[in-house]
């Protein structure tokens, strides 16, 4: 982990480990934990979380892991590489540039409510007909060109 973050210097400085009590017991609901507290916590950067959850359970021995949200820990997306031996992080981009938010927007134009409307749209997307609609998307052909479909 570096001293600064990497897109907002303003962004909190990690911490590998957090021994603050209250902050523990903030964080950590003892229900959750048969009433045991920790007297420390590893902390883990909010993107490796998200792409240790989908890689590590996956099966696969290797794979291209991309994450995409609002702004966790001040990025927007992360390109890593997943292998018996971890995750690396190939490419971060910074919550500037978040599809995330774009996908927020969309859905709260849509009427679906404020911050938290995004979750409702990913929702009611499995519930949709894709036969319903054609979308005219450009389809690659060798050589490099590409047709409309």
């Amino acid at each position: 982990m570096t001293d600064r973050h990497p897109f907002n210097p303003a962004w909190p400085t990690p911490s590998d480990i957090c021994t603050d009590a209250e902050l523990i017991a903030e964080l950590l609901a003892p229900a959750l934990f048969g009433h045991h507290r920790p007297r420390q916590v590893t902390v883990v950067e909010h993107h490796l979380a998200h792409a240790a959850s989908a890689f590590h359970p996956s099966g696969f021995d290797e794979a291209a892991v991309l994450v995409v949200d609002g702004s966790g820990d001040g990025v927007s997306a992360t390109l890593a590489h997943g292998t018996a031996d971890g995750l690396k992080a190939l490419r971060q981009f910074p919550f500037i540039q978040s599809l995330g938010w774009f996908y927020e927007t969309i859905a709260e134009d849509l009427g679906l409510g404020n911050w938290t409307s995004s979750g409702k749209l990913m929702g009611l997307a499995g519930y949709g007909n894709p036969d319903r609609y054609t979308l005219d998307f450009p389809t690659a052909r060798a050589g490099g060109s590409s047709r409309r479909s």
